[in-house]
């Protein structure tokens, strides 16, 4: 094995490159491998090179070993280099020292500036010299030179700043600096932000108002009665669910308890009183057994002379279920009965049979379309009037054909008198 310098490892390397000399890899005299982990030596043009032994290539001197590898990884990305060199630890070379390598070993450029022959001189003559050295400055410069070579095993974190630090001292010769980084992101004046602060402020307390607003309106929305085509505003909620509706003589309007019907006791009031209908899915339920509602009606009279039109007023009590129905004579004033179409609605009817209830009883049916409605309904003999919640005349219209039919109905049972 040749006794041989340094740097003469690193050019044998480069010469063996350019010409296209034989490179191989050595475990033993004997024994060649693919393996650089497992080589111990280099076998350039014939020659043996211990693979450990440093170059002066960057005054980290990095090894023979490091440096054929970087070569063998010369087509690779710079991520599946790193990843090799972590994989099999061996120290990896920066990108621009990496592709300064690289074009030098290949022949493609005829010098680098990371090799440093005086460099390497100094090292070893500093490495070779007395422990014993009595000059506190040539101490200092062992320590510094010491500082500058040491390896990162496996990790970078050697980026060598030296052609880049030579090559930014003379662009920064001749640039003007404009400005820093600090005062960059300062800006050129110093902007007040508090009105940003205040208009936040002033958002939040416009939509917590807002929301409140809203909150009061849903909650109370069956509270807000308006008199329109002849419906008494003055109807009020029973907020109580033990009203009993034997109290008086008032006519009673049944409607499903199925929280899908078109009309529920969430909605019934909009619609009865003012001829809107809104989905059940957009106001709030309402946990009643009974709603009071008035509605007042034309009546024709005769007098001695002419036909009189007499103003009637009538209170009607809303229910869903008949758990107030204490007693059999107050299906006498049942006037209507809203279907769904789901014959269990009537299974605590006075008449659970539909054919048998609506021989006795005035039924009706709300729907959103012809289309979809239930087969029981085309049987059953029942009022039917159609719903649109995008066409407002249509609901009005509707309300005001049932209240049509109520009418009729309390002048046959005599709650109204001609």
């Amino acid at each position: 094995m040749s006794d041989i310098k340094a740097s003469d490892n690193l050019q044998a390397l480069r010469d063996a490159v350019v010409s296209n000399k034989s490179i191989e890899l050595l475990v033993s005299p004997q024994e060649k491998t693919e393996d650089i982990i497992k080589a111990t030596t280099v076998q350039i043009d014939g020659k043996d090179f211990l693979i450990d032994d440093e170059t002066n290539f960057t005054r980290k001197n990095l090894s023979l070993r490091v440096v054929y590898h970087c070569y063998l990884n010369k087509d690779t990305s710079a991520a599946d280099y790193l990843n090799d060199c972590k994989t099999k630890n061996i120290q990896n070379v920066t990108f621009l020292i990496r592709n300064d390598l690289i074009a030098w070993l290949s022949g493609t450029k005829d010098d680098s500036k990371y090799i440093d022959e005086e460099r390497q001189s100094l090292i070893k003559k500093n490495l070779s010299s007395d422990k014993g050295l009595n000059n506190q400055e040539q101490t200092t410069a062992d320590l510094n030179i010491n500082n500058d070579i040491e390896v990162n095993n496996g990790v970078n974190d050697d980026f060598d700043m030296d052609g880049l630090n030579n090559d930014s001292k003379h662009i920064g010769a001749n640039e003007r600096s404009l400005t820093d980084h600090n005062s960059l992101m300062r800006g050129s004046k110093l902007v007040d932000f508090n009105f940003l602060v205040d208009q936040t402020e002033q958002l939040v307390k416009d939509l917590t108002k807002e929301i409140g607003i809203l909150a009061d309106l849903e909650h109370n929305k069956q509270k807000n009665t308006s008199k329109s085509q002849g419906i008494d505003k003055t109807a009020d909620y029973q907020k109580s669910a033990k009203v009993d509706i034997g109290r008086g003589k008032d006519p009673v309007i049944m409607i499903p308890s199925s929280a899908s019907s078109v009309i529920t006791m969430a909605n019934v009031r909009e619609f009865l009183m003012n001829g809107q209908f809104i989905s059940s899915n957009d106001v709030v339920d309402i946990d009643n057994d009974i709603i009071k509602i008035s509605k007042k009606f034309d009546v024709m009279k005769q007098n001695d002379q002419s036909n009189v039109v007499v103003g009637q007023t009538l209170r009607f009590n809303v229910v869903n279920n008949t758990r107030l129905f204490s007693k059999p004579e107050y299906w006498d004033r049942v006037v209507a009965i809203v279907v769904s179409g789901q014959e269990w609605q009537f299974q605590d009817y006075k008449w659970s049979n539909p054919d048998e209830l609506f021989k006795h009883c005035n039924g009706v049916y709300f729907g959103l379309n012809d289309k979809n409605m239930p087969e029981n309904i085309k049987k059953w003999n029942v009022h039917k009037y159609f719903l649109d919640k995008n066409k407002s005349y249509r609901n009005l219209e509707a309300s005001n054909l049932f209240w049509d039919n109520i009418k009729k109905v309390c002048i046959g049972k005599g709650i109204i008198k001609e």
